[in-house]
């Protein structure tokens, strides 16, 4: 009995344990961060190849500088090859170059397939005062070679780019694997690109596909403004398509251009317009331009994020845009760009958020390059669609005067989420449904913001504020479980006031953890009190009250089979012996010593 009472204890004891420490494993899936799908390539690779490739570009811009003819009024097309890889430079000249001239110049890079489209295998580089434009044909596909051996890109240096189909026929190009007759699904050792740098980019009516690898820059499709390494190249002279070799690292015996340093490049300018990206590893990367117009895009499915505007990006518009799919982010304004637009897109499906700002600052104090510490801002997210985002709908850090209006929201563990010391931030007449755990939060430093006649349904709380201060008015809170507004913190300077509140929690309006915060004419009538079952679970669940339950569950269970015990008939302990009769044959009458007396069978019958 003993030892049975030692394993119910054992057992008993064994449970509580198991209830009262939870499952390390467990707790740490509910909390992960949702990061976005893993990048399938290899990385340290990768990195490699994008260095590569900027001392590529940097030794063809050395090159030409070296080479430079003075005096000379008609400057060709000239080749540089550096290592293995061999690059066209198209100069200056009053004419575009197409399609026919790349084939003129590079009869052996750029061959026609069986099916009519053209498989490009030499880098292209357009130089200042240079303007490729690929649009000879409706429906031109344009391969560019990728793969084990290396991949091809088409890169301008200060040059304009014009890729321009038809709505029925677009301009196609993608990174393409001769070998295997298709697309070029592997990034792991360099894909083909697309790097547009100073200059004009103008595209319409195209299509991207399976492009880029690892950096923004080598990404896919990448715009950007003016960087050291786009400096205006000057062309070589002799044959009409001359080479220059510089692959040991040295350049021709020229006198170098006078001045120090290289020239910073021409603006960039662009707009790109009825276009799709899909499965790059960033769809689309903007990078140091004033006035981009993006319109009517469709991007998806790209391993990072779908549309990037990173720093130095102003003044520009995305509108009427689908970003779905992609493996992180569908729309990111990064730190560093400013007043940007973001108009009528939808970002559904992505890995983790569906619209990201962070206009945070890009340094918090001194830094080698003398990076400004001020956040940035000016930004607009209005009458977007944010849905079935596996994160945030749309997120907002830092930054001041930033406007999210008339947008909708749906799913996700958040809706609208605002943190990092944002200011004068207006969150006006959006509509949040679904969001798991709360529709509209500002945490962590937020202020002077106003959040006004928002529609939250379904979200465990409505609007979440904490350390943040806020005007929190005349808003719409639908289904809470758990509060439709909840304060916390230090929100001294908050109000919440007019909100009306339906639902079913602890409290429709909690701001019993705040300081500071204020409350009036909110109206909470169709709001049902009632402790949410997780609460009841979490407080039933704490360890001391999980201890007080199992030793009453060990003393119940110990009684019980006790009073089992003693239900059994108890029989006369010697029953089970010999007896005394049998042993001494007879000489001594059991009975007198109180023993049973064996039956004795007589004439067939037993008697006592």
């Amino acid at each position: 009995m003993r030892r049975r009472g030692t394993t119910l204890v054992a057992v008993a004891a064994g449970v509580l344990m198991s209830l009262a420490v939870p499952n390390p494993s467990q707790a740490a899936v509910g909390d992960a961060e949702i990061v976005g799908a893993p990048y399938p390539g290899d990385p340290d690779a990768e990195a490699g190849l994008v260095e590569i490739e900027g001392d590529r570009l940097a030794a063809i811009t050395a090159a030409a500088s070296a080479a430079r003819v003075r005096g000379s009024s008609v400057l060709p097309p000239y080749r540089v090859l550096t290592g293995e890889a061999s690059t066209l430079v198209l100069t200056a000249r009053s004419e575009p170059y197409v399609l026919a001239d790349l084939q003129a110049l590079s009869p052996e890079g750029l061959l026609q397939l069986e099916d009519g489209s053209w498989l490009l295998s030499e880098n292209v580089v357009v130089a200042s005062g240079a303007t490729l434009r690929l649009a000879d044909a409706p429906g031109l596909v344009l391969h560019l070679a990728s793969g084990p051996s290396g991949f091809a890109s088409i890169v301008s240096l200060d040059g304009s780019v014009e890729i321009a189909g038809a709505e029925d026929a677009p301009v196609t190009i993608d990174a393409w694997d001769a070998t295997m007759g298709r697309v070029d699904a592997e990034t792991a050792d360099g894909r083909a690109y697309l790097r547009l740098m100073g200059g004009h980019v103008s595209i319409a009516h195209a299509r991207f596909e399976s492009l880029g690898f690892w950096s923004g820059n080598t990404g896919g499709v990448s715009i950007t403004g003016p960087d050291t390494e786009a400096a205006s190249i000057a062309p070589a002279t002799g044959d009409p398509v001359p080479t220059v070799d510089v692959s040991g690292g040295s350049t021709p015996d020229a006198a170098l251009p006078s001045g120090s340093g290289l020239p910073q490049g021409a603006p960039l300018t662009a707009e790109v317009v009825d276009s799709a990206f899909t499965g790059n590893t960033f769809g689309l990367f903007v990078k140091n331009a004033d006035g981009v117009r993006l319109e009517r895009l469709d991007v998806r499915d790209s391993l990072v994020d779908g549309i990037v505007l990173h720093r130095g990006v102003t003044r520009s518009v995305v509108s009427d845009t689908v970003t779905a799919g992609n493996g992180v982010d569908g729309l990111v304004l990064a730190p560093g760009s400013a007043g940007i637009r973001v108009q009528d897109v939808t970002a559904e499906d992505n890995g983790r958020n569906g619209i990201t700002v962070d206009a945070s600052p890009l340094s918090d104090g001194p830094s080698a390059t003398g990076t400004p510490t001020t956040a940035y801002g000016n930004d607009v997210v209005e009458l977007s669609t944010a849905s079935g985002n596996a994160r945030y709908g749309i997120e907002v850090v830092g930054g001041d005067k930033i406007r999210l209006s008339g947008n909708t929201v749906e799913d996700g563990r958040m809706g609208i989420v605002v943190s990092g010391a944002a200011s004068d931030l207006l969150v006006v007449d959006n509509e949040v449904t679904g969001a798991t755990q709360q529709g509209i939060a500002l945490r962590d430093g937020v202020s002077a913001a106003r959040v006004a006649r928002n529609t939250v349904g379904g979200s465990a709380t409505g609007v979440y504020v904490r350390d943040s201060v806020a005007q929190i008015e005349a808003n719409f809170v639908t289904g809470a479980t758990r509060h439709g507004i909840t304060v916390v913190g230090e929100t001294t300077g908050t109000t919440v006031r007019s909100n009306i509140l339906a639902g079913a929690g602890s409290r429709a309006i909690d701001t019993t953890r705040a300081s500071g915060a204020a409350r009036a004419a909110n109206d909470a009538s169709d709001w049902t009190s009632r402790r949410p079952i997780d609460a009841l679970v979490a407080s039933t669940t704490k360890p001391l009250t999980l201890l007080w339950v199992g030793l009453g569950a060990i003393v119940l269970v110990t009684a019980l089979a006790g009073m089992r015990h003693r239900r059994r008939t108890v029989g006369h302990p010697y029953g089970d012996r010999t007896p005394l009769a049998v042993l001494t044959g007879g000489l001594v009458d059991p009975r007198t010593l109180g023993l049973p007396v064996p039956p004795v069978e007589r004439n067939g019958k037993e008697s006592g």
